[in-house]
């Protein structure tokens, strides 16, 4: 039986803010049990970076890792990303973009009511907005009234979204579509997709290959790098 080495060094969920190079990369050897298995490499050893490769000389003192090879999906992967889901409202994408622009205006308009005196004398800004409001035992700017609505405003946004989202699902749950029955043959050269038959309420407009690398298993990263749980 053959051995490879899989070396991997897997991104964080915020891979802008780390800087890979202070990463260790994890290096173990499998037995491909009788498979045959393609060598391949994505990323560089400087970089995110993950890689499958025959062991040469000079390997043999990895830690060699207990795992099955197979060319199937893993359970985890299939029981969490296959199914039906909705694609989120737009509002919840406006509501991002609008987070920037209102916060700013925010803290322009506290700005604007610090320095406030001197631009009522200079007759930059007048009296319709310029003051404070009195509510019970406090003062409010006067600004602040125009300027905070808008500043909720991607929450409300976010909030509506949300509820037209909770609608469709509900909807979605009530009255489920039927699976529809997919035929996918997939080469290198392409891959074809039969719709052998789908809901009649159901309207096939594209489809998405994506590919990608598993997480690997935390104990496992820990044991190649000969690391203790809770520890650095």
């Amino acid at each position: 039986m053959d051995r490879y080495v899989q070396s991997i060094r897997y991104p964080p969920f915020e891979l802008e803010h780390v800087n890979p190079t202070n990463i260790p990369i994890s290096r173990g050897t499998i037995d491909n049990s009788g498979m045959s298995v393609t060598s391949f490499t994505i990323g560089s050893e400087d970089d995110w970076f993950v890689q499958w490769k025959e062991q040469e000389e000079g390997e043999a003192e990895l830690l060699e890792l207990e795992c099955d090879i197979t060319d199937s999906p893993p359970r985890f992967l299939t029981d969490t990303r296959v199914g039906w889901f909705i694609r989120p409202d737009r509002l919840h994408n406006i509501s991002r973009k609008l987070i920037i622009p209102t916060v700013s205006l925010l803290i322009l308009s506290l700005f604007v009511h610090a320095i406030e005196p001197g631009l009522v004398e200079q007759g930059i800004i007048g009296e319709t907005i310029a003051g404070s409001i009195s509510i019970g035992p406090l003062d409010y700017p006067r600004l602040l009234f125009y300027t905070f609505p808008l500043f909720i405003l991607p929450l409300v946004f976010r909030t509506i979204a949300n509820f037209r989202d909770f609608n469709r699902q509900k909807e979605i749950s009530e009255s489920p579509y039927d699976d529809p029955d997919v035929s996918i043959n997939a080469e290198r050269a392409g891959i074809d997709i039969e719709i052998r038959k789908k809901d009649i309420d159901l309207q096939l407009i594209r489809s998405r290959v994506q590919v990608g690398v598993a997480m690997p298993e935390r104990s496992s990263v820990l044991s190649t790098l000969n690391r203790q749980e809770g520890g650095q």
